[in-house]
């Protein structure tokens, strides 16, 4: 059972609210797109290039954007009854307005049947099907002493080079952890990575012959 937030199902409502014009030259725009884990800058271009207001245009990329990643995420891959479940869902989200004197099945079965945008919301959610999702990472590098007997002494007895690796992420747990490196865990680290990079090139080259529309990471 789909549940929204009013906010959102508002938001979606007002794909009703569009002209003809609006929403022909919109859903022209989606068509059109490849797919993509850039989608979400490609339907922002799409609604920009149409005669949408500035104040609404970002309400119909949040509600474009969410219609897919929602379909992507739904156990429910019949669409006719995706779209049932989803007007039920906003009926109950907006008890307070009359959703069929804007949204409908055909108003979301256009939006849906976009099929690269419906493909590159279903990738975007199997990239990002893990515990914890990769956001940054920075290494900072610092000299370390080793003091002697005497703390205050200028003298000291040795110094060598660690790297700590912080990596930030999404999920549970944090959002940060930090590993220490010496400067050889770095070099295996960077082996580690270069191969990585050697087979997945490997991999996107055999990509075309598996899917008529592979997907590449920006």
């Amino acid at each position: 059972m789909i549940k929204l937030r009013k906010e959102f199902a508002d938001r979606i409502r007002s794909l009703g609210e569009l002209t003809p014009e609006q929403r022909k030259k919109l859903l022209a725009g989606l068509n059109q797109m490849k797919s993509g884990f850039d989608f979400e800058e490609k339907v922002k271009e799409a609604i920009d290039s149409t005669d949408i207001e500035a104040d609404k245009a970002a309400e119909i990329t949040s509600a474009v954007i969410g219609l897919h990643y929602l379909y992507a995420n739904s156990p429910e891959s019949n669409l006719r009854k995706f779209i049932g479940e989803l007007l039920d869902a906003i009926s109950e989200a907006l008890p307070d307005k009359d959703i069929s004197k804007s949204i409908s099945n055909e108003v979301l079965t256009d939006y849906l049947n976009a099929a690269s945008l419906r493909t590159s919301a279903k990738a975007a959610t199997l990239l990002f099907d893990e515990e914890r999702v990769f956001l940054n990472a920075r290494i900072i590098t610092d000299i370390r002493p080793v003091f002697g007997e005497d703390a205050s002494s200028s003298d000291i007895p040795a110094a060598f080079i660690i790297h700590s690796l912080r990596v930030s992420y999404r999920g549970e747990g944090g959002e940060d952890f930090f590993i220490g490196l010496s400067t050889k865990d770095l070099e295996e680290f960077k082996k580690v990575i270069e191969r990585a990079l050697i087979k997945a090139n490997t991999l996107n080259q055999l990509l075309p012959k598996l899917t008529k529309e592979p997907i590449f990471p920006k």
